[in-house]
């Protein structure tokens, strides 16, 4: 194993770091309330598992594809066959290898159901989750694995020698980097390679992962399958560079790996990232709540410039209709000025005491106003006012057509 078990987390707080996980945990609350209706429903599982594990035990999490040896690594690490390897997905539910002592919760709302296996070295206070592979065919594989990374405080990534650094891996790496958690990543079975071809394998993957996590990756070249055969060869408790497999040992390359899990599975170490890692979080829940509202800021933008097209166009459209109203009320009130004009001609000739025959003539005196003042003016009259009417009509269809592009 990498080191001796470090002692539990809370053990290792002094009263200022109580106080600074107490601040946190105002902060995850304060975040929680602020983001409820708003957040995804995995971002809100996200902070209150925090909330939950702030001071819990420290989470390695193995993530990877299937074949590339995930599985063999852990089994490597602990020096023990706890876990089932293979050429086809073995794994398709959460395993937790943690010490009998130690409490791990997972919410099973999110995973589901757990294989939890004991751990067989002595690490209080550290344990190890094998995910599903992140391009198993079976299908929750992917989604477990994704819900696992932001409860993680070190994620060892594995990559196969054989097929470096997919497509596949690439995407879930970048999903990981949102995350901001300290990440390793191993390239297993490299001993199936010539020595030029694990450094290029190595340099190809450390300059991808570079670009697409944004900073230089940790990076081990190594085989978990002679790091395991080698601790087994040399017994529980032997060092494996003095046993029977110490040759198998030496090429595998594993002990590099082993010095960096003994540095970051210190006390000063996992004291860090786990006070850290809240922090990160937080952050990163934030930094997705302030896309999403540049989002909708957007949108709003957008409505807005739309809102003040809208009203220049309305305003134009105003100014035409009253250019064109004006033109057509000077003909309607020409023919009104018309008929104004007979119809007081009509009734200085026809309505008077002086002529009381025509005022009892009621109909005849009905047909004459007809004939003698309406005739020449009521139907131009009537034509341009439907011609008015029609004109109104097209300019707003004109106007809601453009509105509405």
């Amino acid at each position: 194993s990498p080191g001796d078990a470090p002692p539990g987390f809370t053990a290792l707080l002094q009263p200022h770091h109580r106080e600074m996980l107490a601040r946190q945990r105002a902060l995850l609350r304060t975040l929680s309330l602020a983001l409820a209706e708003d957040a995804p429903e995995e971002d809100m599982r996200v902070l209150q598992d925090a909330l939950a594990r702030i001071d819990s035990v420290f989470m390695l999490v193995v993530v990877g594809e299937f074949s590339s040896g995930k599985s063999e690594t852990i089994n490597a690490l602990i020096g023990s066959r706890s876990l089932k390897t293979g050429v086809l997905p073995t794994t398709d539910r959460i395993t937790v290898l943690k010490h009998a002592g130690s409490d791990v919760a997972l919410d099973e709302g999110v995973f589901g159901d757990v294989d939890v296996l004991r751990l067989p070295v002595a690490w209080k206070d550290v344990a190890i989750v094998d995910s599903p592979g992140t391009n198993a065919v079976i299908q929750r594989h992917e989604a477990l694995a994704r819900q696992i990374v932001p409860r993680s405080d070190l994620i060892v990534f594995v990559t196969s020698a054989e097929r470096p650094f997919t497509e596949t891996e690439r995407q879930f790496l970048s999903r990981i980097s949102a995350w901001r958690r300290k990440l390793v990543i191993v390239v297993n079975k490299v001993d199936l390679l010539q020595d030029a071809e694990r450094s290029m394998v190595l340099d190809f993957v450390r300059r991808n992962a570079h670009e697409t996590l944004g900073e230089e990756p940790v990076v081990f070249g190594l085989s978990s399958k002679l790091a395991l055969d080698a601790k087994l060869a040399a017994g529980e408790g032997v060092d494996p560079s003095l046993g029977a497999g110490a040759a198998q040992w030496q090429r595998s390359g594993f002990q590099h790996l082993e010095v960096y899990m003994r540095n970051v599975l210190s006390q000063e170490e996992i004291l860090a990232s786990k006070l850290a890692n809240p922090i990160g979080l937080a952050e990163t829940v934030l930094s997705r709540a302030a896309e999403r509202l540049e989002q909708r800021q957007e949108v709003l933008r957008g409505d807005l410039a739309t809102l003040e097209l809208v009203e220049e166009n309305m305003q134009l459209f105003m100014k035409d209709m009253e250019r064109d109203l004006k033109l057509e009320r000077v003909t309607v009130e020409k023919y009104i000025k018309k008929m104004v004009e007979r119809a007081d001609a009509f009734f200085a000739r026809n309505v008077s005491i002086l002529n009381p025959g025509a005022l009892l003539d009621a109909d005849g005196l009905r047909t004459r106003f007809s004939q003698e003042v309406l005739e020449d003016v009521s139907r131009p009259l009537d034509d341009s006012i439907a011609d008015l009417t029609a004109l109104v009509a097209q300019r707003a269809r004109t106007q809601s057509a453009a509105v509405l592009e």
